[in-house]
């Protein structure tokens, strides 16, 4: 009769659903399976042996957390580890920073180890700060990187040394859209053993979150794009992660997520032991996050409605072909435009502002006496 074959990249429920039926109406038309198996009991007993040893073949997938920064990878993160996933081990240590207590008052729940590796490629790339939108270096030598492709290699093989048999390990890498190129040991595990939980929030809450400035809305979508670029360069499944659903309805969203993760055998999660999320304690659960101000750019509007769509009616896991036919529907030739006019007078408005910081220090100084100049310097020192 041959055995069931399940495929780790398709939807397993759906699959054993399908094949059950196609047995049951072989069995009822009669033939061999009726030959064999006489009662319907017997049948179900071996189907059920089937099922059980192709499942025991399938490659267990981990959980990769990407997400637009200030989107909820943090609080995902933590659910998750309080739901089952391993996310660190033994000299591991959750990253703080104190001038931002105030955002994430128990942690961002990354790794130092992975926040320090991304932020020295970051940097080399040139990507930080006010140039936070530059366009990534393509001329890296090897042994420009070689270092940091070492240094998140040993974090991956410790993770999973930690991580017994039946769990999943998860990682938090918030830049992983611009990381990737020295996550090579993440993409030689393959989309077999990788599943990505995607984090996404209104655009308006993220800006009213992070920055009061010109690249926030145009940032968002410039972020979510790059995010759905590498889940289809790297043929991950995707699953949605709703930032103000998992606030509001903490048990229901970690329910969805949990079984979305399950259905593409990321073993170990129980979504009842989560307890770090209290729907009380959030401030903006009265404000409406539906609707996009009229002032937005349609692409950010477009996205927006798409992806609130997909959480509420799409498929609990997005395939890459799926996620492949999402990305082509939101162009994002208007975002770099934007973001480059943006780059261009931000800059120029920074210049004019040290010019006018510099002149002033000038007419400051030149008004000071040499003893008073002095005084001041060493004062400086």
């Amino acid at each position: 009769h041959g055995s069931l074959r399940i495929s780790c990249m398709g939807d397993n429920a759906e699959r054993i659903r399908r094949w059950r039926t196609s047995k049951l109406e072989a069995w009822e038309a009669g033939g061999k399976l009726r030959e064999k198996f006489p009662k319907k009991k017997d049948l179900e007993r071996w189907m059920n042996g089937q099922i059980y040893k192709a499942q025991k073949h399938l490659k267990s997938r981990n959980i990769l957390v990407l997400g637009v920064p200030r989107s909820g990878t943090s609080v995902i993160t933590h659910a998750l580890c309080q739901a089952g996933a391993v996310w660190k081990w033994k000299d591991s240590v959750l990253l703080k920073m104190e001038k931002k207590k105030d955002k994430n008052p128990e942690g961002f729940f990354e790794l130092q180890r992975v926040f320090k590796v991304n932020w020295r490629y970051l940097h080399l790339q040139g990507i930080f700060g006010k140039n936070y939108f530059a366009k990534p270096r393509h001329d890296l030598r090897d042994h420009e990187i070689a270092g940091m492709k070492s240094e998140t290699k040993t974090v991956v093989e410790e993770l999973e040394r930690a991580t017994p048999n039946g769990k999943c390990w998860v990682i938090k890498n918030l830049r992983f859209e611009l990381t990737h190129p020295i996550w090579t040991h993440i993409h030689a595990l393959r989309a077999e053993k990788i599943g990505m939980l995607m984090a996404f929030r209104s655009p308006v809450e993220v800006v009213e979150s992070t920055w009061d400035m010109w690249k926030s809305v145009l940032f968002w979508k410039h972020a979510v794009l790059k995010i759905l670029d590498v889940a289809c360069n790297c043929g991950y499944p995707v699953v949605l992660a709703s930032h103000r659903h998992l606030m509001t309805k903490p048990k229901e969203e970690m329910a969805r997520i949990t079984s979305a993760l399950g259905s593409i055998n990321v073993p170990g999660l129980d979504a009842k032991t989560v307890t770090c999320v209290n729907p009380k304690l959030w401030r903006c659960r009265n404000k409406t996050f539906e609707t996009l101000p009229e002032d937005y750019p349609d692409s950010v509007k477009s996205l927006w409605a798409d992806l609130l769509k997909l959480h509420k009616t799409g498929p609990p896991v997005l395939r890459p072909e799926a996620v492949k036919a999402f990305r082509d529907a939101h162009d994002d030739r208007e975002t770099d435009g934007y973001l480059q006019s943006m780059v261009e007078a931000s800059m120029q408005v920074q210049k004019e502002q040290e010019e006018k910081l510099v002149r002033r220090v000038r007419r400051l100084l030149s008004g000071l006496g040499h003893r008073a100049l002095a005084a001041i310097v060493g004062y400086l020192r």
